[in-house]
């Protein structure tokens, strides 16, 4: 018996929302089996990308990019299907993608960083 994904309508973004992963989709799709669905990585994977994001941009000089560079990312990743708008992290690694002002909350701020998806540097 094949599981699917669990849809709900997010009526103030508008659009449908998968309960268990976070996925995001502008139209229904409530058949989506649970094999495509796209869940975020562990906890512990979590903690590791975050721990060597944080590594890498410490030893090269933690530089960090402007509101203008942030807003620019932000803005591809919010129309990313792997982007969890509920929660304003990533799928496809697990880290916070924001408007925030630290880099250490905030991977798009991290200068050394690039999008696990190739869609910015």
């Amino acid at each position: 018996m094949t599981e699917y994904c669990n849809f709900v309508w997010d009526g103030d973004n508008e659009h449908w929302v998968c309960t268990r992963c976070g996925y995001v989709s502008p139209a229904p799709k409530n058949a989506i089996p649970i094999s495509e669905c796209k869940p975020s990585p562990s906890l512990f994977k979590q903690a590791i990308n975050y721990t060597k994001a944080v590594a890498t941009h410490i030893a090269t000089g933690a530089k960090t990019r402007t509101d203008e560079e942030v807003a620019e990312r932000l803005k591809i990743c919010e129309s990313c299907e792997r982007y969890n708008l509920k929660g304003g992290f990533c799928t496809v690694c697990g880290c916070k993608c924001n408007a925030n002002k630290s880099a250490f909350t905030n991977k798009i701020r991290m200068q050394s960083q690039k999008c696990p998806d190739g869609k910015w540097n």
